[in-house]
């Protein structure tokens, strides 16, 4: 009967082992999941504040943006004021000194008028010192019909001729293929200046390289029958191609060193070279766009041309600039040393001069 007892006595000690065990690990798991949802309203406490936080980040950003804003437009209005006084300082002195109606007998009080405005100015400046007028010039003895009146273009425009400004000792001509070898233009440029011939869209076919190469495909030249030979690049293109080309030429123009012009007019196969340039930006709107002032016999030249470029229908092409949906690309070119085309001249192999 003792041996039975001692018996059941070490059959039920495991069972209040597992007892134990079990009731260890299930206060384990409670400890575990109250743990868990206190780390998880931890967590949805930091997701507010990192919301609350973010939301005041953006209001702050928007109202430094405002404070900025503001600041410039002060600063605007103040640089513009001051601009406006010494202008008008500049114009008054200007008046007195050349004005044709000034009597005599007041030399000495205009002189000390122009001596009490020259000091107002800041002399420091190089635009204070300069006049605020242009040279007086004297009237044309007939006056043109328009300022850039489509006769002023002559030979010069279309497909049949290079732009006056073009010597035959500075120009070259050469075949494509020809010229990327000798230019060593990399892949990526010879496949942009290829697809000046297939783009469709209504924009010049302008592309500027790094290295200060410009090409120019089927362009139109504007010049002018004077002594001085102005000439111009004048086409039509989107507001974003515009900035681009502008962006570009202003940069090189603060760089101090000329472009390299190539040319592939409408009826030709090759592409030439007609020296190097300064080229810079035009404001062609004020008083009146070219355009507005074609006449009617004319405006078709100019919309076929720029069709026959862009692949598009020539009365879409002159409905698009009658609506001033395409912003007018005015270029002066200016001629530099002959030492900078010549450099380049050297690359170039002598026996494809142009004709």
């Amino acid at each position: 009967m003792v041996r039975d007892n001692h018996h059941q006595s070490i059959q039920s000690a495991p069972t209040v082992l597992l007892d134990q065990l079990q009731d260890r690990v299930e206060e384990m798991a409670r400890a575990y999941e109250n743990h868990t949802a206190a780390l998880q309203v931890r967590i949805e406490n930091l997701e507010e504040e990192k919301r609350r936080l973010v939301k005041e980040v953006q209001t702050t950003q928007q109202l430094n943006d405002e404070f900025r804003r503001r600041l410039e437009s002060a600063q605007d209005s103040s640089t513009s004021v001051a601009k406006n006084y010494d202008h008008a300082l500049r114009v008054i002195r200007d008046l007195i000194k050349d004005g044709p109606l000034a009597a005599e007998g007041d030399g000495e009080l205009n002189q000390a008028v122009v001596n009490d405005l020259t000091a107002l100015e800041d002399s420091d400046t190089e635009e204070s010192a300069s006049t605020a007028r242009p040279p007086r010039t004297s009237p044309p003895t007939q006056a043109p019909n328009a300022p850039f009146d489509m006769e002023l273009l002559q030979a010069h425009f279309g497909a049949d001729h290079l732009p006056g400004f073009v010597t035959e000792t500075h120009c070259r001509s050469l075949k494509w293929t020809r010229l990327v070898k000798f230019l060593d233009l990399d892949v990526d440029t010879e496949n942009v200046i290829e697809s000046l011939e297939l783009a469709s869209d209504l924009n010049p076919r302008i592309h500027g390289t790094e290295e200060g190469l410009l090409f120019v495909y089927h362009p139109v030249f504007l010049e002018f029958p004077s002594e001085e030979g102005e000439s111009y690049f004048i086409d039509w293109s989107s507001k974003e191609v515009n900035q681009r080309i502008q962006e570009y030429l202003i940069k090189k123009e603060s760089d101090k060193k000329p472009l390299h012009v190539f040319v592939l007019p409408q009826s030709k196969k090759k592409w030439y070279y007609v020296g190097a340039h300064r080229i810079c930006v035009l404001d062609t709107r004020d008083p009146c766009p070219i355009w507005a002032q074609l006449s009617n016999s004319d405006r078709p030249h100019v919309a076929h041309h720029i069709a026959e470029r862009c692949h598009y229908d020539e009365n879409q092409v002159s409905q698009s600039l009658d609506a001033g949906e395409l912003e007018e690309v005015c270029l002066a070119v200016y001629p530099v040393e002959e030492e900078e085309t010549n450099d380049l001249l050297s690359r170039l192999p002598e026996k494809h001069k142009a004709k």
